[in-house]
């Protein structure tokens, strides 16, 4: 099997394969949500399959292989 990773380190961000080294001094799941310029408090995060509580964003820190789902909530009428 072809590992087309090999090389350099990859997290899965809403399916798409993100090279860690792109994501400069962006160390937690907060930093992400913030980098993707998405309000925290208008977003879910799904974190390997785990729903984390916004409160523990800023301590989890994103690791290669990490698979995160982000959604953002849209208002309407």
């Amino acid at each position: 099997m072809f590992d087309y990773h090999v090389g350099y380190r990859v997290m899965f961000v809403n399916g798409e394969d993100v090279r860690l080294s792109s994501l400069k001094n962006i160390l937690s799941l907060r930093d992400l949500i913030i980098h993707y310029k998405m309000e925290p408090e208008a977003v879910a995060a799904d974190v390997n399959g785990s729903i984390p509580s916004r409160k523990t964003w800023s301590e989890i820190i994103l690791k290669e292989e990490d698979r995160i789902e982000l959604v953002r909530f849209v208002g309407g009428g």
